[in-house]
């Protein structure tokens, strides 16, 4: 299932590393069951989650929230790459997203079972954002 985050997914370690207050770089990276390759393809489409097939699903969600919906957002403020890869992986996919959130490229990787979404040079296309006095 794509768009979980990394609770819903099992992890038991999250990692959080920031290049200058997370402006050059903002990496979150999990030890969790990791997202398939074709799902992780369209995490960057707008609104885009596997939880809700229809309205009425909104009131039996039981998990706590959706990495879908925010990956659009993030690619839209920065550079954005998914790595992951599930149990059932041979091995890792990469995934490098456009500002619109469509793929740039799609690479095998090297990587354990979780997933890592890393941003780079956040608000890079924002400058009034980027000001240290708006952000940090």
């Amino acid at each position: 299932m794509c768009g979980r985050n990394a609770l819903d997914a099992g992890a038991t370690s999250i990692d959080v590393k920031l290049e200058q207050g997370g402006l050059e770089v903002l990496s979150v990276a999990d030890n969790g069951s990791g997202i398939g390759r074709e799902d992780v393809q369209r995490l960057g489409q707008r609104h885009h989650t596997s939880k809700l097939r229809d309205t009425d699903d909104l009131a039996t969600i039981a998990t706590y929230g959706f990495r879908g919906e925010a990956v659009s957002s993030l690619c839209q403020m920065g550079d954005v790459q998914i790595v992951s890869r599930t149990a059932g992986d041979a091995v890792g996919h990469g995934v490098t997203f456009r500002h619109d959130g469509s793929v740039v490229r799609v690479e095998n990787v090297t990587r354990g079972q979780g997933t890592t979404v890393v941003v780079r040079k956040l608000f890079g296309d924002l400058p009034v954002r980027r000001q240290v006095g708006c952000y940090v």
